[in-house]
């Protein structure tokens, strides 16, 4: 160190150390009245949710977003319901749960497809999930009621109340997308 101004403020550093190091608890039989206790925190409500853009528009009835895929209404009527689903529409009737994701890399040769449907099947709910390359044979031809998702390319899971399906529906889309589903 050199000489000076340094050496004493390290001086004083230390010496302050060595004072409250030094320190000594507090009585506990002279303290006169006990330690204020600590309010416990309350978390404010969340806020409620925004309402929707007028910009978005209600999907309308004819819109091809709500078309069920033809593999599902099979899945559906292989798995011993009716077979009658329809697209879930959510956010005051603006957001259809029907999404087809395409992949198209010309570099490494890929083009594949993924779609994702939330359905409501006469009481309860379910999420269809149907993936692979554009353009080959829909697979509708060649539709195994035993053959299970890796030789049909699709899947359909049963849930029993609208939450989980679209737990279920948000997780596969963010694990294909990385965003959040709104």
């Amino acid at each position: 160190l050199r000489k000076g101004k340094p050496r004493a403020a390290l001086a004083a550093l230390l010496k302050d150390a060595d004072a409250r190091a030094n320190r000594t608890a507090p009585d506990p039989s002279t303290a006169s009245s006990p330690p204020p206790k600590k309010k416990a925190k309350t978390s404010a409500p969340p806020p409620p949710p925004p309402p929707p853009s007028p910009k978005l528009k209600t999907v309308p009835p004819d819109s091809r977003l709500l078309r069920v895929d033809e593999m599902a209404l099979q899945e559906a009527g292989a798995n011993g319901s009716s077979g009658r689903a329809e697209i879930v529409v959510t956010h005051h009737g603006r957001t259809a749960m029907n999404v087809q994701l395409v992949l198209v890399d010309a570099a490494h040769e890929a083009n594949k497809f993924y779609r994702l449907q939330c359905l409501r099947v006469g009481r309860s709910y379910a999420v269809f999930s149907r993936w692979g390359r554009v353009g080959e044979d829909d697979g509708i031809g060649h539709y195994d009621a035993y053959g299970g998702s890796r030789m049909n390319k699709c899947m359909l899971h049963f849930h029993g109340t609208l939450a989980d399906a679209t737990k279920e529906f948000a997780s596969v889309f963010k694990r294909h997308t990385l965003n959040d589903w709104p």
